[in-house]
């Protein structure tokens, strides 16, 4: 089963043992109850069938309401095609590249490697919406864990403050180290290069070390900010 995000081209692939409305509908209904239902579902084997499905949906979730949307036009319809062939022939490599015959398990694998290969159309990865959504939902765990911690401490202060005031200390690092980076790019000796005045400065070198793993390097002050 290949159930695919139109927005994001994101796709999951699932191994089936039939193409049965009803085995359909149980492991969609494992990706709903994971990643959330979509309102509206499509099908390339035909509004009959989307609604049998959407109708044993319906009986296993009652509370889940989807309707079939019309059918698709044919450069989406292409865009299905393209994505089922591709999944086919990853699928057939990895069988001959692994001399293996669980295709049930590769399937898993090619899901992996189509979601963080780049899609030509959008011009990004279709898992970059989702770790987006990872980090912005991690930040604001974090900032109430600090948020937290101050109260437990008879700190005063509050999640807007708070934000404003690490924001305020990332510009002030970031100030002090385009100086060091700026000094060294100068050809200035050893001895010259900028030392910062911040009392902090070092400790917060190591946070923002810790923070833009996976980003560029740290010399291009491509700071990630927390």
């Amino acid at each position: 089963m290949n159930y695919q995000d139109h927005a994001t081209k994101y796709l999951y692939l699932r191994p089936l043992t039939s193409k049965r409305a009803t085995e359909v509908a149980h492991e969609l209904l494992k990706n709903f109850l994971e990643q959330g239902a979509p309102q509206i579902l499509q099908s390339d084997n035909g509004r009959e069938f989307t609604a049998k499905i959407i109708e044993e949906l319906a009986e296993l979730w009652p509370e889940c309401k989807i309707v079939h949307g019309r059918p698709q036009h044919p450069q989406s319809q292409g865009s299905v095609e393209r994505s089922n062939q591709d999944v086919e022939n990853m699928l057939r490599a990895w069988v001959v590249d692994n001399k293996s015959t669980k295709w049930s398990i590769g399937v898993y694998f090619v899901q992996w490697q189509k979601n963080i290969s780049h899609h030509r159309i959008l011009g990004r990865l279709p898992i970059e919406p989702c770790l987006a959504l990872n980090r912005r939902n991690f930040k604001e765990v974090s900032y109430n864990k600090l948020l937290d911690n101050l109260h437990m401490l008879d700190l005063p202060g509050s999640l807007d403050s708070l934000k404003k005031k690490i924001k305020s200390l990332r510009d002030t690092y970031r100030k002090e180290l385009q100086k060091v980076q700026k000094s060294k790019k100068s050809g200035a000796g050893a001895n010259d290069v900028y030392k910062p005045k911040l009392a902090w400065f070092s400790s917060a070198e190591v946070f923002w070390k810790r923070s833009i793993i996976g980003r560029e390097s740290f010399s291009n002050l491509n700071v990630e900010e927390i």
